[in-house]
């Protein structure tokens, strides 16, 4: 989010609504460590979707989190190639 503010692509109002909406679901996430299982998945997604790393450990860690059954799970973020992966990968996804 604020890469997307710094970068002029998301505006103060847009990135306080973001931050609203953030704060509804911080209660609701579970947080992965990142494991062994984690970084070997998200080398994968590396190569598989053309992420940034911290973004394929991200969605490597949801991944790990719901046993590689993302269907039915819900992916949240603000970034579109994340996103976009997540969604390949069966998320259903919101976008900040």
């Amino acid at each position: 989010m604020q890469r997307l503010e710094r970068e002029q692509q998301l505006t103060a109002q847009e990135k306080q609504q973001a931050l609203r909406t953030l704060g509804k679901y911080r209660a609701l996430w579970t947080e992965v460590a990142p494991l062994d299982e984690v970084r070997n998945t998200a080398e994968q997604l590396l190569g598989k979707h053309g992420l940034r790393a911290a973004d394929a450990l991200q969605l490597a860690a949801a991944l790990v989190w719901c046993h590689t059954h993302p269907k039915g799970k819900t992916f949240i973020g603000g970034d579109s190639k994340l996103l976009d992966a997540a969604a390949k990968e069966g998320f259903t996804v919101v976008r900040l």
